[in-house]
């Protein structure tokens, strides 16, 4: 993703998409990407319309509702923002949308999605992160005035987060950031003084230097600062969001590891639970491999 054309950010008219849609707007700002605002009116009309012989023209008022209520959220005066109205299951018609407009990128909001029963059941934004092709944004926080200063990119040294980091190579570029390449190593203890006393030892001091060695800066990233980090800690998604509050981190990029269509983004999992527990907007991006 050298550059940002098309994002496609869905608009459920929530306070959570709202807010998703600032940071959405911000990128089209910074960009220059056409930003297409995406509402989804829930299927099962046609139902009701053997019961109600007049729902097609209600139907037309709640969808010239829906959009008055869109243009009072958006900025009706920008010529690359878009507003779109469909209806349909709303995670399948977001997916087809950004594969009809081969939008690079997709921003949402988190609502709900921190529930058990979302987990269990599938709400749109966990259907989305499943099935889209493309990087999918998905912000919890409330920004006025949202800005990308310094991009964490957290790595276990893999070639899916190797991907993820140049991925926002050309992002931080446009916005001057800096992008901070975390890897943490992993200390199955809770004693302090045994996790000194290893990283002090010769073995604690080979390991720190071949993660270090390991963390590649990617072809084409000149004029971006990219800093190394190690941490060390017992559980890595609390150790990546730890280190993205200590360091006003804007936006946090991670490796999804799964395959379209199946749960790949598992109760559990690293990427999952720095979702659930990030302060900041992240942003999920998947190798291609994953797609084959």
């Amino acid at each position: 993703m050298d550059t940002i054309k098309s994002i496609v950010c869905p608009l459920d008219l929530s306070e959570s998409s709202k807010r998703a849609y600032r940071v959405a707007k911000y990128l089209s700002d910074i960009t220059g990407a056409e930003l297409w605002v995406l509402h989804v009116i829930p299927e099962g009309t046609e139902f009701y319309s053997s019961i109600y012989p007049n729902l097609s023209d209600l139907m037309g008022g709640i969808q010239e509702h829906i959009e008055e209520k869109i243009d009072a959220v958006i900025d009706t005066k920008d010529p690359l923002i878009h507003r779109v109205v469909l209806s349909g299951k709303p995670y399948e018609e977001i997916i087809k949308f950004q594969e009809h407009k081969d939008a690079d990128l997709i921003v949402m909001g988190a609502k709900g999605i921190s529930t058990i029963e979302a987990v269990l059941l599938g709400n749109t934004a966990d259907r989305v992160l499943r099935n889209a092709n493309c990087p999918v944004i998905i912000n919890r926080g409330d920004f006025k005035d949202y800005k990308i200063k310094k991009i964490l990119v957290p790595t276990n040294l893999s070639e899916f987060s190797e991907y993820a980091l140049k991925q926002v190579i050309g992002l931080a570029r446009k916005t001057a950031a800096e992008i901070d390449l975390l890897h943490v190593l992993d200390i199955h203890t809770y004693d302090a003084g045994k996790v000194e006393d290893f990283m002090k030892s010769e073995k604690g001091k080979s390991l720190e230097t071949k993660a270090r060695n390991a963390m590649k800066t990617p072809e084409g990233s000149e004029n971006v600062t990219i800093n190394k980090v190690l941490a060390r800690g017992f559980e890595t998604a609390s150790e990546i969001v730890h280190y993205a509050v200590e360091n006003n981190v804007d936006l946090i990029a991670i490796a999804s590891h799964g395959r379209k269509g199946i749960s790949k983004l598992l109760l559990g999992s690293v990427a999952d639970k720095v979702i659930r527990i990030a302060p900041c907007p992240v942003m999920v991006v998947k190798h291609p491999k994953l797609f084959d």
